[in-house]
């Protein structure tokens, strides 16, 4: 007896296959079969080995003018894959840069010096490759799966900080109106450049925090004497100095399968000074194994909520966070798996 669910499965499959077959132009055959041998072949030492997979029935050269030729409409493709995210639960996104190593392409436009793994370039971690951009869907907690529903290159003048907004700002656009939905980033986003381009925008996102990071509260109108410019900023937050805390707005403990015992607090009401102006954010303190007689230091994460009508508690951050991790391993996935480090030839061209 079949699994009806994996019958299901098999059937969503086979129609999301359908339709981004049906957004190729020029090609589609031979870009189609390209696909098809990247899921056949477990290990190819070069691109032309793709060829040889049981997928491929044209001749080698097919691959390469199927890269060179194919025509597509990048934005269809885009929303058909952030349409395929189940909207029975909310959707938790992950933002982050994979720098793809590309040492020996000289002729290779828009390379740019990167961060790549410590064993690289004798332990220095600096590489020469290209920067993408990529948003994630996380499917669970734990899990290694997380799909790019979009994925855009960083050129060389474009920081990495502008393109996140960009693509979450996107999300807010093109996600049904069905999903609700977060983004969890790492500490590199955790900035008032990042927020501050975030202001007055419908979505919710936290992002790590320094641990010395330093916040401020608004201004007490009381406190305005009548003379000169009504101040902007009050009091100093400082996430080193717990005498500047006062009382959390929510401070909650909780039972973890994974971190074990866990302690959450927020403050809201907080912001970074950028331009003279006041970057309201939530900041939230959170420390996991506290079972432990050495729990790991507490960590520190800045979060907006740019939707008005829906309260996110301590507890809906903290899933967030716990989600952000999949991107990494997938991203390692795209890399060692799905062939993203192979060039298209032996002479380094892309």
């Amino acid at each position: 007896m079949s699994n009806p669910t994996t019958h299901a499965e098999f059937t969503r499959l086979r129609h999301f296959r359908q339709q981004v077959y049906q957004l190729l132009g020029q090609r589609k055959d031979a870009f189609f079969e390209l696909m098809d041998a990247v899921v056949q072949t477990p290990s190819a030492n070069s691109f032309a080995e793709l060829s040889l997979a049981a997928a491929c029935t044209r001749q080698w050269h097919s691959l390469y003018k199927a890269l060179a030729e194919v025509t597509y409409n990048q934005q269809e493709l885009d929303c058909l894959c952030v349409e395929a995210v189940p909207d029975e639960q909310v959707a938790h996104f992950a933002i982050a840069v994979t720098n793809l190593r590309r040492m020996h392409s000289p002729t290779l436009k828009e390379r740019r010096y990167c961060h790549g793994a410590q064993r690289e370039v004798n332990g220095r971690g600096i590489i020469i490759g290209l920067p993408y951009s990529i948003v994630a869907w996380s499917s669970a907690r734990g899990s290694s799966f997380a799909p790019a529903v979009h994925i855009r290159r960083l050129k060389p003048d474009e920081k990495a900080v502008a393109v996140a907004v960009e693509q979450l700002l996107w999300l807010g656009l093109y996600t049904p109106s069905t999903l609700e939905w977060r983004a969890a980033l790492d500490g590199a986003y955790g900035n008032r450049e990042f927020f501050a381009r975030l202001r007055d925008k419908e979505v919710q996102v936290v992002a790590r925090t320094r641990c010395d990071r330093v916040l401020y509260r608004r201004a007490n109108p009381a406190d305005y004497c009548g003379k000169g410019r009504r101040a902007v900023f009050g009091t100093a937050f400082r996430c080193q100095e717990e005498a500047t805390w006062g009382t959390a707005d929510q401070d909650v403990s909780l039972t973890d399968a994974q971190h074990g015992h866990v302690r959450l607090q927020v403050w809201h009401g907080l912001g970074f000074r950028h331009q003279g102006q006041f970057v309201a954010v939530s900041g939230l303190r959170s420390q996991i194994h506290l079972e432990r007689a050495k729990p790991p230091p507490a960590r520190w994460y800045s979060a907006y909520n740019g939707k008005r009508e829906q309260t996110v508690c301590a507890r809906q951050w903290y899933e967030t966070i716990t989600h952000r991790w999949a991107i990494e391993p997938a991203n390692r996935f795209r890399k060692e798996r799905l062939y993203a480090l192979v060039a298209k030839s032996a002479r380094g061209h892309q």
